[in-house]
């Protein structure tokens, strides 16, 4: 199994690591299965930035787990173990309707001051779900009243690339329920980028491996100039993750990039502190 998650044609050699991460999961994914009820799971939301005013546009919901006794748990190691037991298709649905009911709350509170949007991000296994999944992000907007246009569905390049006609199906029927789609971590995977005009994004976010390269590779910044390009003159929204340092951002903004996220502007933070942030 260890083999198969690195990718086909490979092999690996048991070692302790593994042991204890194998040793661990065990207790991680029972767990999963009562985290909801019990009330340990949350959700923080990252600001997204408009590079020109320095304004929030949007946010996106990010989950975290805090467990009494093995404490706050990185979501990079208890999300694929949620994906491969099963529990991500109950845990992201939850986060599908908390994030579009949180989003109301603040409409209600603040709308001058509220985020104009909220991503959501979409695992591999629910994608798979398929017309299912349509369904489902249908009840969350009608239950809560959320506008779809405020809703943004975030995809992963290696994601899509496993089953091209599969997930354009999937796209095009998540789209004609009126909400928008992104594609996330754009960069890191096999896709050229003629998918994009293939599929209904409407944002592109550039994984945050350009964006700390931009500085000191001009390799780097010669792809990243080329792909905020193509982004752009396609009609879509690029966003860079992971900005860290103003020279980072200066850069951004030279090349045309619309939007960033990342620490230089806010952390993942709590509900009640969003409408608080980047206040201009």
């Amino acid at each position: 199994y260890e083999a198969k998650r690195a990718g086909r044609r490979t092999w690996v050699v048991f070692d302790e690591a593994m042991h204890a991460r194998l040793a661990r999961s065990g207790p991680i994914q029972a767990a999963l299965r009562v985290a909801i009820e019990r009330g340990e799971l949350s959700i923080d939301y990252q600001p997204i930035v408009d590079l020109e005013t320095g304004r929030m546009s949007t946010v996106e919901a990010l989950l975290r787990w805090t467990h009494p006794e093995l404490g706050v748990l990185d979501p990079a190691e208890f999300i694929p173990i949620a994906e491969e037991s099963g529990h991500i298709i109950v845990i992201g649905e939850w986060v599908l309707r908390q994030a579009c009911a949180q989003w109301m709350r603040w409409q209600a509170q603040d709308a001058a001051a509220a985020p104009a949007g909220i991503s959501v991000n979409l695992s591999r296994v629910q994608m798979a779900l398929g017309s299912h999944l349509v369904t489902v992000v249908n009840d969350a907007l009608e239950s809560t009243g959320m506008p779809p246009e405020a809703l943004q569905l975030e995809i992963t390049e290696r994601e899509l690339m496993k089953d091209p006609g599969a997930a354009r199906e999937l796209l095009l029927a998540l789209a004609s329920l009126g909400a928008r789609l992104a594609l996330d971590d754009f960069g890191t995977g096999t896709s050229s980028l003629a998918c994009l005009r293939e599929h209904p994004f409407h944002s592109v976010k550039i994984d945050r491996s350009y964006v700390t390269g931009l500085s000191h590779d001009r390799h780097v910044l010669a792809v990243a100039h080329a792909t905020v390009n193509v982004i752009e003159n396609l009609g879509m929204v690029s966003v860079a993750e992971g900005v860290e340092t103003q020279a980072e951002l200066a850069t951004l903004q030279a090349l045309g990039c619309r939007f960033g996220q990342g620490r230089l502007f806010a952390p993942p933070l709590p509900p009640d502190r969003v409408l608080g942030a980047l206040k201009v």
